[in-house]
């Protein structure tokens, strides 16, 4: 009896760790970094930097086709998002209006190293968006195209709410757009009491494989969570403009059907279960009340993901004058895409060039 019970735990471990659990696996796509580019609009080359803990960062510096030293803006894609696409619109964009920008890859997306993938952690998020301004400081000081002394950060939703975070904590940066900003899990995102045991035994499985790959030097499979769906399917996110996980013939908002496929570096609709161990900790909407920068938050009157009322919240939290709240009649994700693009690309990019030209980031003695 002893030996069978023992058989058995044995083989329930073994299924533990060792069977695949979750969402498929995201796997990285080898490729090579971005050639040079020029365009009417301004020039592309591909940098690389390191995060805090030495893991190699990819990101797309644009210089404007003007004279002189251009303000920069650091920008970062949403949850499970990479440079390429949406993002790059933006820059390219704001380059015509006379910025630079320095797009990046968090770790674990895109064209930036880190295994396994998509590995959504606020925190280690914020440390990439400092990485990249102590990168810019040091790195990009002596470029003639680039003013590092007047430096902004730029967010979209789930990035929106890291960059609110760390602008709340360092007195170094000089403006912040956040548009359609994770602030706080609305009550329509949160999982039912059905759901919550499953979110939380594949957080714990998932842990638990990493800590035993670190102690024993073993690749065990990790456990994913689906990132996104439409309202009704198992998803971290979901929403009417999302495509949905179990009918291909709802593709979702044009957001999803203008991606580039496959996107470098790889992509799967999926999230590492781990990082919901501490996402209670992460509070933007809390840390928004200790910005000291102008801030332009950016609205989507009809957002299933982000509330009109948590951003209105938020702006009424920031504790000074030099503050914008810009509103479109559209949903989350249509913010990026035509019609609603140009004139909400246009306004950041005004209020960028003034927010920089009369702020003057101090000294970068602050840390993230």
């Amino acid at each position: 009896m002893g030996l069978a019970v023992c058989a058995a735990l044995l083989v329930l471990g073994a299924l533990l760790l060792f069977v695949p659990f979750g969402a498929p696996a995201v796997r990285r796509l080898t490729s090579t970094p971005r050639a040079p580019e020029e365009r009417s609009d301004g020039a592309l080359r591909t940098v690389a930097f390191p995060a805090r803990d030495g893991t190699r960062l990819e990101g797309w510096l644009f210089t404007p086709r003007r004279d002189g030293r251009a303000p920069l803006v650091v920008m970062a894609p949403g949850l499970t998002g990479t440079k390429e696409g949406p993002v790059e619109r933006f820059a390219w964009r704001f380059a015509r209006e006379g910025l630079a920008v320095l797009a990046i890859d968090f770790r674990s997306f895109g064209g930036s190293d880190g295994e396994p993938r998509h590995h959504v952690d606020p925190f280690r998020q914020q440390e990439d968006y400092a990485a990249a301004l102590d990168f810019a400081r040091a790195s990009l000081r002596d470029d003639p195209h680039v003013d590092v002394s007047r430096i902004a950060l730029w967010g979209s939703s789930f990035s929106g709410g890291v960059a609110i975070s760390l602008a709340a904590a360092r007195d170094d940066v000089a403006a912040l757009v956040a548009q359609a900003p994770y602030l706080a899990t609305p009550a329509s995102q949160q999982p039912s009491a059905l759901r919550m045991p499953i979110y939380i035994a594949a957080t714990v499985l998932d842990l638990l494989r990493a800590r035993v790959s670190a102690a024993l030097r073993i690749a065990l499979p990790p456990v994913y969570l689906p990132a996104f769906g439409v309202p009704g399917e198992f998803a971290f996110a979901t929403s009417r403009e999302n495509p949905s996980r179990r009918d291909a013939s709802v593709r979702g908002a044009a957001f999803w059907r203008e991606l580039p496929n496959p996107l470098r570096g790889g992509w799967g609709n999926a999230l590492l279960a781990r990082f919901l161990a501490d996402f209670d900790r992460f509070q933007p909407l809390a840390a928004i009340e200790q910005v000291r920068c102008p801030v332009l938050l950016v609205a989507a009157a009809h957002d299933d993901l982000v509330p009109l009322a948590q951003i209105e919240e938020a702006f009424a939290r920031v504790g000074h004058a030099h503050k914008q709240l810009a509103v479109h009649d559209c949903g989350h994700f249509e913010v990026y895409t035509d019609p609603r693009f140009e004139e909400n690309a246009a306004a950041q990019a005004r209020f960028l060039a003034e927010a920089l030209k009369t702020s003057a980031s101090r000294s970068p003695s602050a840390s993230a």
